[in-house]
């Protein structure tokens, strides 16, 4: 998690042309989002009962 955190200010958003042709950093973005979206609400809910 904390070494995505460092992702926005080290992506410099190339346009898809200045890309490498297996650039994998679009796909792992929107699986993070994704995966941040499912995975929310449940681990606020646990960190809240931790510190309960």
């Amino acid at each position: 998690m904390h070494a995505w955190r460092r992702f926005p200010s080290l992506d410099p958003s190339l346009p898809p042309e200045l890309l490498p042709d297996q650039w994998s950093g679009t796909a792992a973005a929107r699986l993070f989002a994704e995966r941040h979206g499912q995975w929310a609400d449940g681990s606020r809910r646990e960190w809240k009962r931790l510190n309960a």
